[in-house]
């Protein structure tokens, strides 16, 4: 008989693109050749191209496919942000498990805490790593309360709270990022109403009223105030009875004249009479040097600074000793050798 070609047998070539990857016997004869095409991301010494040939045996058995395999192309070196991750390095069709740094999350998925990357082919060029990128978290709004301060932000990052008039605290607020890739909770001082009898205004700590003043509080109370206002006052002469006020620093007196020889007040303040102090019967009080203003209907007292005496001189020529309280005279007698009253004089 006659001779015949010897055909080779069907033959897929890896990683070659479908088209041509696929080499029969109806077509492969001995000697015969077809140009075979890379797949995306493979490549012949970087050409997308090889031939691919049907080589003769001389055994005269069927032949055989011969050609250079497509080989896979190596992706660029990456360091993905936001991540702990070092830098991938690979070819493709490799893969690599990226995590995320605290407060990230993959694809800004709460609790994605990592994510499959991969490298991709991309003709016969260098591949790409591609994967679901670690993006930053949002802390969610908080209104802080007592305040008109709105907090807001993404993980890591701070807010200044100011507390309203009559409250304090506040200052700098933050929003720690969390280990689990989760959204953080804004967190920080809060914002509490001042004491009684203290305030605050634009942010700044509670503090006491100076002088004769009082604290107003926003809602008629005297907690959370936001201003002093001037207390009301008894003059000299008269004291406060309602002093259980005092001690939140109100505003409310109620003034009465101090009682003649008995009680007396020095001051223009919101405190009550004081009680006369008296020296007992056989004492005096040796008080010298004090310039009073001893005055009374019928005549005018004068004293000597320097012995302490007392005297009236318009009614009578020897010297007069008087009880007194508080600049007020109640009556006066001749000074005897011997005292036999109680009161402030000196014997």
């Amino acid at each position: 008989g006659s001779c015949a070609l010897v055909a080779c047998p069907d033959k897929t070539v890896p990683n070659a693109n479908v088209a041509t990857r696929d080499l029969t016997s109806a077509d492969g004869k001995a000697g015969a050749s077809t140009t075979v095409t890379c797949a995306d991301g493979y490549s012949v010494g970087g050409s997308a191209t090889t031939e691919w040939s049907c080589s003769a045996k001389q055994d005269h058995s069927a032949g055989a496919w011969t050609g250079d395999a497509c080989v896979a192309v190596g992706c660029n070196d990456l360091t993905p942000a936001n991540s702990t991750q070092g830098v991938l390095s690979g070819v493709t069709g490799d893969t690599a498990t990226v995590h995320c740094a605290d407060g990230y999350a993959a694809g800004g998925v709460s609790g994605a805490g990592s994510a499959t990357w991969t490298c991709g082919a991309n003709s016969t060029d260098a591949g790409t790593w591609t994967g679901d990128e670690c993006q930053i978290l949002s802390c969610s709004e908080m209104v802080v309360a007592n305040s008109g301060t709105i907090a807001a932000g993404n993980a890591g990052t701070t807010a200044s709270v100011v507390c309203a008039d009559g409250y304090e605290g506040g200052g700098s607020w933050s929003c720690p990022a969390k280990a689990d890739n989760t959204p953080g909770t804004w967190a920080g001082t809060g914002c509490t109403a001042c004491p009684a009898g203290e305030y605050s205004a634009g942010g700044a700590s509670c503090a006491e009223c100076n002088g004769l003043n009082y604290v107003a509080g926003a809602d008629g109370s005297h907690l959370g105030g936001t201003a002093c206002q001037p207390l009301g006052t008894c003059g000299l002469g008269s004291g406060n009875t309602n002093t259980s006020n005092t001690a939140q620093n109100l505003e409310n007196v109620s003034c009465e004249a101090c009682t003649a020889g008995v009680t007396y007040s020095a001051s223009d303040d919101q405190s009550d009479c004081e009680a006369v102090t008296t020296c007992g019967s056989g004492q005096g009080s040796g008080v010298s040097g004090v310039d009073f203003d001893w005055t009374a209907a019928g005549g005018a007292w004068t004293k000597d600074v320097a012995s302490g005496m007392i005297t009236q001189t318009d009614k009578f020529n020897s010297a007069k000793y008087i009880t007194s309280s508080d600049r007020m005279i109640s009556t006066w007698v001749t000074v005897s050798a011997v005292v036999s009253v109680d009161d402030q004089g000196d014997g």
